[in-house]
């Protein structure tokens, strides 16, 4: 097997020079192209940093075993990974290197990209988690704070000597691609554990102003007096949503918080609303959500009937993109600000939603009669004047017997 060193080499009116040598053979350079650089690391001259700046030459050199380099290499960085390598969408760079214990390290080096960060955990946070898993790592390998805001190397070992560098990068790679996933999912479990979550999947022409809506959730909850964060994300398959949301107090408010959103999302549907002089300005930032909601559906469905008619009048073969956009447009016509919310939820809380007459939320304190079928008209501020004792643990003012009427079907 070659073995890659580092020798003393005389030339014809340049004197001595170190050159890198392949099993006993000097690498020759092209005059006008530098296949690798070495520099000295210490006033011995006995030991160097070697960077490989060729494709070839990288290959051969990551195709060595561990035993095959020099221990004059204090350094090694191969250029085929010296720009780095992606795991998990985070760039890595790459050296090889003797420790202290004069034991040589394949050395993983990575900071965050905060750029692109979407997760609903800090930087720090993760940072924290992947600290902990450390001791998943097989074999002599810890993990040591980088030099950049958020960055940290990954250490390992090379154990045996007859692993060559490419099988040391591939393990090694493999692993930090398990921990990612493993520091994502108990941060992610951690989340649930203290959220509501629910899964949607609009159509394209009304999913900004549906995850509007959702966000605009928050406030709702802030006018009753609950104090939350809410996060949306965009899943694999096109048109996918999540929406969590999670409570400042930790999950003793999340069945409340739960029956909260099934009434914010039927408020979507209301088709008038009863005044009462002197509302608050809670009561008129509702209002105004909604019918600024429904405002948007409208709009999206007078353009897909625009375009459905236009497609129609074409009187030409509607190829495969046309025929989705067609469907797209017949999906519309079927979603009215009652019902998008119902038909856009992936998984329903209550399965038999559609087959009831009425719909009660908080124990029968807040009722809707039937309003996918008739419509209904609703009172904010009764509505927002009953929540807010029952959101923050007050006793309700009224049983559910003595009531004003909160919402009621509209007449057609």
């Amino acid at each position: 097997m070659a073995r890659l060193e580092i020798k003393e080499s005389r030339r014809k009116g340049k004197g001595k020079k170190f050159r890198l040598h392949l099993d006993g053979v000097e690498i020759q350079e092209d005059s006008s192209y530098k296949l690798y650089t070495l520099l000295k690391v210490d006033n011995e001259k006995t030991k160097f940093r070697v960077s490989i700046r060729d494709n070839e030459l990288s290959d051969l050199v990551c195709s060595l075993e561990n035993g095959h380099l020099s221990d004059q290499i204090e350094e090694l960085h191969p250029i085929e990974y010296c720009d780095g390598i992606f795991i998990k969408d985070e760039l890595f760079s790459l050296k090889i290197e003797f420790q202290d214990d004069h034991e040589r390290y394949l050395i993983m080096s990575t900071a965050l990209n905060l750029s692109h960060w979407k997760k609903a955990w800090s930087p720090q946070e993760f940072l924290d988690e992947i600290y902990d898993l450390a001791d998943r790592l097989s074999g002599k390998a810890y993990i040591e704070e980088g030099s950049e805001l958020y960055g940290f190397d990954f250490l390992f070992l090379f154990e045996d000597k007859n692993t060559t560098i490419d099988q040391e990068l591939d393990k090694r790679e493999k692993e930090i691609a398990g921990l990612w996933e493993i520091a994502n999912k108990n941060l992610q479990a951690e989340i649930d554990a203290n959220s509501i979550i629910s899964h949607f999947s609009f159509p394209s022409a009304i999913r900004s102003s549906c995850e509007e809506y959702l966000i605009s959730f928050i406030q709702f909850l802030k006018d009753v007096g609950v104090e939350a964060t809410a996060d949306l994300k965009h899943e694999g398959q096109a048109g996918q949503v999540l929406f969590s949301v999670t409570p400042a107090k930790g999950k003793e408010a999340l069945g409340k918080i739960r029956q909260a959103l099934d009434v914010y999302l039927e408020l979507a549907g209301a088709t008038s609303f009863e005044y009462e002089s002197g509302a608050s300005i809670q009561v008129d930032r509702l209002e105004s959500r909604i019918l600024f909601f429904q405002s948007q559906i409208k709009l999206a469905q007078a353009e897909a009937k625009a375009q459905l008619a236009e497609i129609q009048h074409q009187e030409k073969t509607i190829e495969a993109q046309e025929a989705t956009i067609l469907a797209q447009r017949v999906t519309m016509g079927h979603i009215s600000t009652s019902n998008v919310f119902l038909q856009s939820r992936v998984k329903l809380l209550d399965e038999e939603r559609a087959d009831k007459d009425e719909l009660e939320f908080f124990g029968g304190l807040v009722k809707f009669s039937n309003p996918e079928a008739f419509g209904f008209s609703v009172n904010l501020a009764r509505l927002l004047a009953l929540l807010k004792p029952i959101m923050i643990e007050e006793q309700p003012p009224l049983q559910s017997g003595e009531l004003p009427a909160l919402a009621r079907a509209s007449d057609e």
